[in-house]
């Protein structure tokens, strides 16, 4: 082929992939919603799909208490249950305690554990990893006990916070926070 040709390939390629939308998926800050559509199926005998929305929401989480943290976690909410999944760069060789908490005050700015309490004792807690030789580690969570943004307040995480913590139980210090929303 002859550069010219290569170049006119080149761009078709790149206006085609640049032109791509995908028209079900809506992007609002750190929050995702996706929409299926409900198909009529009774024509052919197959069963009827629900409509849901898939509503997704990225953290980074804010380092405390001098803590050389990057911990990054992503929770989606589809029809009736929530999954978290959680990568931790830190310390090697250390264990970290993830958990969805909720403030004592109004003070939402105030991540101390003075003004932290749990949230929902028997679904609150995520689980404890322990980070590799590299210092990596990766937490997974899923439950029909939580929802985001939903009206049922026993269950919504929304306005919660996800608290990692060094070392489990109660010699354990929070080292970081981020608010759900």
């Amino acid at each position: 082929m002859k550069p010219k040709q290569l170049i006119y390939i080149f761009c078709f390629l790149f206006f085609l992939t640049a032109c791509k939308k995908d028209p079900k998926k809506e992007s609002l800050n750190d929050t995702e919603i996706e929409t299926e559509v409900s198909v009529d199926h009774t024509a052919t005998n197959k069963p009827k799909k629900e409509t849901y929305e898939m509503r997704k929401v990225r953290l980074e989480l804010m380092p405390l208490n001098g803590a050389a943290v990057d911990i990054k976690s992503v929770f989606s909410d589809q029809a009736g249950s929530v999954a978290v999944m959680g990568s931790v760069k830190a310390a090697p060789n250390t264990t970290y305690t993830a958990e969805i908490m909720e403030f004592k005050s109004n003070n939402s700015s105030d991540f101390s554990t003075s003004n932290l309490k749990k949230w929902n004792p028997e679904s609150g807690m995520l689980e404890s990893v322990n980070t590799d030789e590299n210092g990596k580690a990766i937490f997974n969570h899923k439950t029909s006990d939580w929802c985001l943004s939903c009206d049922d307040q026993t269950r919504n995480i929304n306005g919660k916070v996800l608290v990692v913590s060094e070392g489990e139980g109660s010699g354990s210090k929070i080292v970081a926070v981020k608010i759900i929303e």
